[in-house]
């Protein structure tokens, strides 16, 4: 992305005033989820722990980019699903798609930035949102964006997300 764009998101960044609310599994309504929706090893893990956000009576969306533009994924949305690629972002870096506007702007009681890659566009997402609690792997820029970030050996999602669900639960409980 270029300089300008990361200029414009800094300068939107520290303008962001969001109420910082721990939440758990037990206690959140609604969640987002951020992911690579190209990394095909991604999808999977993606898909079982929206499930599992679901089976805790939490309204999930888990929000898919896609760095090439590809008709096709608008096949795979439906109500849990929504996907985006580069012709929905501006050319100063800010997302031009209304729908993933309004994601941005929704209250959600906790986001998952599974930005694996520092996609630029996903990491534009999740530092904007107004979430009240943003859980991502210590990585990057999730070390500055994020109110929980876990430090893995690996980069592995399935092993992101084993641990976020045993250590968000007793983030819950230390407040």
């Amino acid at each position: 992305m270029n300089v300008l764009a990361r200029f414009l998101f800094e300068r939107k960044l520290k303008s962001l005033k969001r109420k910082v609310q721990v939440s758990s599994f037990d206690t959140a309504e609604t969640a987002l989820i951020l992911f690579n929706a190209d990394l095909e090893e991604d999808v999977k893990p993606v898909e079982n722990f929206l499930r599992f956000l679901q089976s805790h009576n939490i309204e999930v969306m888990a929000l898919g980019y896609y760095p090439r533009n590809n008709d096709k994924i608008n096949l795979y949305e439906n109500d849990d699903y929504l996907y985006f690629h580069r012709k929905d972002i501006n050319i100063r870096g800010a997302v031009s798609d209304h729908k993933i506007k309004r994601l941005m702007v929704k209250d959600f009681d906790l986001l998952f930035d599974f930005n694996r890659k520092n996609i630029f566009p996903l990491k534009y997402i999740s530092g904007l949102s107004r979430a009240k609690f943003k859980v991502g792997k210590a990585n990057a820029y999730q070390k500055e964006i994020c109110d929980l970030t876990i430090q893995l050996k690996e980069d592995n999602l399935k092993e992101l997300i084993t641990q976020i669900k045993y250590y968000l639960p007793k983030f819950q409980q230390k407040q």
